[in-house]
């Protein structure tokens, strides 16, 4: 919410798509949770849990019978966001460790497993859909 600047110039569909973001991510450490019964966001962001925040997403976005193609794109973007909070957050404290588990993560095949996929299949949607010509009597009307 900082990087919204000050509370009056704060936009309200700004506003929600961060409550979006903190849902979704909250949904993510929920699942990964089945797996891993103490795990929390923080926790999450080692290499070592990757593949379970891989397959995580991929539940949540992909592997669906109607996939939600946007959560695997906006999750990774959303995690290299967490992993740079989880870096600075390192730094101030002086934890090497935990800085090292963050930028490890960063340096994952994130985009090879989960973007490329919902990518893919956005593109492949794209190409079924049917795009319907315009009425001539909505182009008159548009016209006038």
């Amino acid at each position: 919410m900082s990087g919204l600047g000050r509370k009056v110039d704060q936009k309200q569909d700004e506003i929600n798509h961060v409550s979006q973001t903190v849902q979704l991510l909250g949904r993510t450490v929920l699942m990964a949770k089945q797996t891993i019964p103490n795990a929390s966001l923080d926790s999450l962001i080692e290499h070592r849990n990757f593949d379970l925040i891989v397959d995580t997403v991929k539940q949540l976005s992909t592997d669906k019978e109607r996939p939600a193609l946007n959560v695997g794109l906006t999750t990774g973007h959303v995690f290299t966001k967490v992993c740079t909070s989880k870096d600075c957050a390192a730094l101030r404290v002086d934890n090497h460790i935990a800085q090292q588990d963050a930028t490890n993560f960063l340096k994952s095949e994130w985009n090879n497993r989960v973007h490329c996929g919902a990518v893919r299949c956005m593109q492949k949607e794209k190409r079924r859909k049917l795009h319907r010509i315009p009425l001539m009597e909505d182009l008159q009307m548009f016209h006038k």
